[in-house]
């Protein structure tokens, strides 16, 4: 961009990086503070790099302006708003500590710090965003994810219309985690009582808390570990909190798509699969993985094994599967749909172990024979069908024709495919009994104008339909609807 520079501007120029310098990359590092030594009227400029001195010689579409921009907080009043000064901003402020930065009212940038700040988010913080005077004034309070939630809240509360809250970002920016801190700081402000309040039934969780109590259960199904990232959300979600007219929580519901089916059979090298697998491998207890004729770790299932990362640093697998049953405990779900569900679990487990031989008289077909029927005999049992039924669905194709159905054996490879990549979704499917019906909208005592909606986006993954991803994810939308069915519409708090 040209300007009209003169001798003495500050301004940054934009160099080719070689490389890594200093642990930063090319894109981090090729804008460098200057001072301009002489220009033409075109716009060209000499400058001397800050630091080494050195004077080099830049185009017009090299140079941007520069301003003294140290304590800004806030985006929009950068003396001269371009790349290097927006980037340079949040680079000064990160290495104070200081992850959040405001574009604007209703904006914020939230850079992850890889690390936990419990100081950012201890009970004063939440008080102090609490009030709707403390939520507007952007110059007495530092920029806070619990800002951009309190406005929201107070403007649905001051103008009574829903307002929705975008968090969006790369693959490990921090999605997840923002999404679960508006979710908390939301709750808190829709569930905020006085000690002296009658909380009703302290045996049942409250709408605030079994709203809280879904995000581990979600994440134990719908999240993975990634190359980028050890705990990547693989789905979308849009969480919708209803508000009753005294701006308390009085339920919610949670919509989700996009969930990434093929990396239950084909996760990418380095990665995982979803949590759950691992978790129930890890924190089994001895009977249950007798019960559902489990191996003694990740490494004994294909499923887990294949993409070769078995544990993450810092995560206990055995522990987070308590966490998740404690979760599923909040969400009601009860000691037989646990086991069913764990069992279907194991049924998928057993099913990727499956592997197909070539006839031994040399004709079409295939055979599973010694551990590989053991594992199709392990998944029948545990999904409830029989094995010689299972067998046919993955070792045969029918075709449908005027005369009657045509059955047609299927090759080694073949029958490995329809394995991972069964085209019979509705005899998946069967394996299942039905969701619960989905909710057809917000609750009827709640007041549709209020609602707090938090959309995380999410990658696109594959959607190719095959028997083990159809079932899971059957089992996922279900899981949903039970969670959905626990935290809508509280009618006694409303």
């Amino acid at each position: 961009m040209a300007h009209h520079l003169h001798a003495g501007a500050a301004v940054w120029v934009r160099r080719p990086a070689a490389g890594v310098q200093n642990g930063v990359t090319a894109a981090a590092s090729e804008w460098l503070p200057a001072v301009v030594t002489s220009a033409d009227e075109g716009g060209a400029a000499a400058v001397a790099l800050e630091g080494s001195g050195e004077v080099v010689a830049c185009a017009p579409a090299d140079i941007e302006l520069r301003g003294d921009d140290s304590c800004v907080q806030d985006l929009i009043r950068l003396a001269h708003l371009n790349e290097p000064s927006v980037l340079s901003a949040l680079a000064r402020r990160y290495a104070g500590g200081q992850i959040y930065t405001n574009t604007g009212r209703g904006i914020i940038i939230a850079l992850n710090p890889f690390t936990p700040m419990p100081h950012l988010y201890d009970a004063a913080a939440m008080e102090a965003y609490r009030s709707e005077g403390a939520a507007g004034d952007a110059v007495a309070r530092a920029p806070h994810v619990y800002a951009v939630a309190s406005q929201a809240y107070w403007r649905m509360r001051g103008e009574g219309k829903g307002q929705a809250l975008l968090v969006t970002g790369e693959s490990g920016a921090g999605k997840t985690e923002t999404s679960k801190l508006i979710m908390k700081y939301l709750a808190f402000l829709g569930g905020y009582k006085s000690k002296d309040s009658d909380d009703g039934d302290a045996a049942r969780p409250s709408v605030e808390q079994r709203v809280l109590e879904s995000n581990p259960l979600l994440e134990a199904f719908g999240n993975a570990k990634t190359v980028r990232n050890d705990n990547s959300s693989r789905f979308g979600k849009y969480i919708e909190l209803h508000f009753c007219a005294a701006g308390s929580i009085s339920g919610a519901r949670i919509h989700t798509y996009l969930l990434e089916r093929s990396r239950l059979v084909a996760p990418s090298k380095g990665e995982r699969n979803y949590h759950i697998f691992y978790q129930l491998l890890a924190g089994a207890t001895r009977e249950e993985r007798s019960r559902w004729a489990l191996g003694a770790s990740a490494a004994a299932h294909r499923l887990t094994a294949a993409a070769g990362c078995l544990a993450l640093p810092g995560v206990d697998d055995a522990r987070d599967l308590l966490v998740t049953r404690h979760a599923m405990r909040a969400v009601g779900l009860g000691a037989d749909e646990q086991e069913r569900l764990f069992s279907i679990l194991s049924a998928l487990l057993h099913l990727g172990d499956v592997s197909f031989d070539p006839c031994p008289d040399g004709g079409d077909g295939c055979a599973v024979g010694g551990p590989a029927a053991a594992s199709l005999a392990a998944a029948a049992g545990l999904l409830g069908c029989g094995a010689a039924a299972l067998t046919k669905a993955v070792t045969t194709r029918t075709r449908v024709t005027p005369d009657g159905p045509i059955v047609s054996p299927l090759g080694a490879k073949a029958a490995a495919e329809t394995r991972d990549a069964l085209s019979k979704a509705a005899r998946a499917a069967a394996l299942l009994p039905p969701p619960l019906p989905r909710f057809g909208g917000p609750p009827a005592a709640a007041d549709p104008r209020r609602r707090e909606g938090v959309i995380q986006q999410t990658p696109r993954g594959a959607r190719a339909v095959n028997a083990p991803q159809v079932i899971y994810a059957r089992l996922f939308d279900w899981l949903v609807a039970r969670i959905n069915e626990a935290v809508g519409e509280d009618l006694v708090g409303a």
